[in-house]
């Protein structure tokens, strides 16, 4: 669900476009916009490596364009606090910065552009005709300048989640990230796949997403700032001694809780101590290794993404019997995308797929609404368990379809004793066995 209380702003890097000049009619309709198709791809982008950065263009998109759509926001729900001669400054200033024309006319236009789709947009509200249209200009635009960024070897991308389509994840807001790093990942019969890792610009919160990968991105993204805050505030702690948690304090503190987190985190210590060696005395060096193992290994995640959304995946009766038989219900493709992401991640993982699995298994544990991940994690754990001859414990999800902790602990515990190369082994042939085709290894 879109939350309107709180609007955050955010910035990165994607794909390439060209756009085509024109007079900037703030606030005025316009015929039907579609998105150009992307320019090649350049430096950067082409060969990998990081692209360049502007500090003007930094500070227009983390300084100056989050107050102007805050405004948005504040005109959309009628608050005193609607400014409309202010927000007519900001976008007189923002479409006048020279930093945008100073590389060139593509981008300028293209972004002179985004800023009259924006005006246009944020004065309507949902009950009028044109507001739906006028939302997909604003995306498109918004897009197309994204598209030019990277034209130009720039290191921003936005992510107009502010007229996505509702769903439990979003948040209202333009969010842009710089790109610190282009990589490619590898596989033995596909080309490779592009992906960016970028850095949150500009105030509020970054989210618990470690990776996104939506529709109109040409790159899939790993973000960098929830893998910080993961390895600092999850990962680290468990070198430290601490436990790794895995569900809400009341089922954790229960007997069959404590079990799990007890093997989940002699799992991930072990695996962790393994993958450091002596990197794991010096706390700064742990932290930095641990950051880019994680990084990688979110990277195979979403470009395994991007793998599937250009093929077609096979619904697994896995799924289906859990789910239902509308394979092209939203919940249910995400979900199957999730459940392909997350086996190829474990079993491309060379040094964490423990602490991969038990990221996924979590979710199986949580407190209250389920999510694709919830019903994922069931759907591995079985596989996982059934590759590896464990005993099976009876149904995990209920009829309800609630989930039932204590089995869903009692067959996950004894993953936990696996070894890296049993478990990514097993991962494989689970992947296979849903989707029916071999699983090809991701690698960087």
């Amino acid at each position: 669900m879109v939350r309107r209380p709180q609007l955050l702003i955010a910035i990165c890097v994607c794909g390439v476009a060209t756009a085509t000049g024109a007079v900037l009619v703030l606030n005025a309709p316009k015929d039907t916009y579609e998105r150009p198709a992307p320019p090649p791809p350049v430096g950067a982008y082409l060969h990998g490596g990081a692209p360049l950065r502007d500090a003007a263009i930094e500070r227009a998109l983390s300084e100056e364009l989050p107050p102007l759509v805050a405004q948005a926001a504040l005109l959309r729900e009628g608050d005193h606090r609607a400014d409309d001669a202010a927000r007519k400054q900001l976008l007189a200033t923002l479409d006048h910065d020279p930093a945008f024309a100073s590389h060139g006319p593509a981008l300028a236009s293209s972004w002179h552009e985004m800023l009259g789709a924006l005006d246009h947009w944020m004065v309507l509200t949902p009950t009028d005709h044109d507001f739906l249209p006028a939302g997909q200009e604003l995306r498109a635009r918004i897009d197309a300048v994204s598209d030019q960024f990277a034209a130009a070897e720039l290191a921003y991308y936005i992510d107009p989640e502010i007229v996505s389509d509702p769903q439990p994840r979003s948040r209202p807001g333009i969010f842009a990230y710089r790109v610190e790093d282009v990589a490619f990942v590898r596989s033995n019969d596909r080309a490779s796949v592009r992906v960016l890792e970028a850095r949150k610009l500009g105030d509020g919160h970054s989210g618990q997403r470690l990776g996104m990968n939506e529709d109109e991105l040409a790159d899939p993204i790993v973000l960098l700032d929830a893998v910080d805050a993961k390895v600092q505030n999850q990962i680290l702690p468990v070198l430290a001694g601490d436990t790794f948690g895995i569900a809400d304090s009341e089922w954790a503190y229960s007997t069959r809780g404590r079990q799990a987190e007890a093997a989940a985190t002699v799992a991930i210590r072990d695996e962790l101590l393994a993958a450091l060696y002596t990197d794991a005395q010096d706390p700064t060096t742990a932290s930095g290794r641990t950051r880019d193992l994680i990084a990688t290994s979110v990277r195979h995640h979403e470009a395994q993404h991007k793998i599937d959304r250009d093929r077609s995946l096979r619904y697994p009766p896995e799924l289906s019997t859990r789910l239902g038989d509308k394979k092209n219900d939203p919940f249910a493709v995400r979900s199957r995308y999730e459940l392909s992401a997350y086996l190829s991640q474990i079993a491309s993982d060379t040094w964490l797929p423990q602490l991969t699995l038990w990221n996924l298994v979590r979710h199986g544990f949580h407190k209250g609404a389920r999510r694709e991940e919830s019903y994922v994690a069931v759907v591995v754990v079985e596989g996982l368990s059934r590759q590896l001859g464990l005993p099976t414990v009876g149904a995990i999800v209920k009829r309800d379809g609630s989930i039932d902790r204590d089995r869903l602990a009692e067959l996950a515990m004894p993953l936990a004793r696996k070894s890296t190369a049993e478990l990514r082994s097993a991962a494989a042939k689970v992947w296979a066995d849903l989707f029916g085709e071999p699983l090809v290894r991701l690698y960087d």
